[in-house]
């Protein structure tokens, strides 16, 4: 059996700007994220976060987040969490 998902771009900095107070407000009603990052070179990367964003002076988070790469086209490579530190997911306005 094939599971689809639905998909909804809930921010982008092309559309919505780069203020962090707005990426707050666009991701508040969503508990997990996936962050899809395209760098200048077009290096592809990201995370997927298992709390909802917001400012914070500590780290947060769950060891179900984690951060993935694409390179060259390749499939992606995941990098999971080893359980050595609690630093998974921060952010700070």
């Amino acid at each position: 059996m094939m599971m689809t998902m639905d998909w909804t771009l809930v921010y982008s900095i092309n559309r919505d700007g780069d203020s962090v107070g707005t990426f707050f407000e666009k991701c508040k009603p969503w508990k997990y994220t996936l962050l899809v990052i395209k760098d200048t070179n077009s290096f592809i990367f990201g995370g997927f976060c298992s709390e909802a964003w917001r400012s914070s002076s500590k780290f947060f988070g769950t060891g179900e987040n984690f951060l993935y790469t694409f390179k060259n086209g390749d499939n992606p490579t995941a990098y999971y969490w080893s359980g050595e530190n609690d630093q998974l997911q921060w952010a700070n306005e």
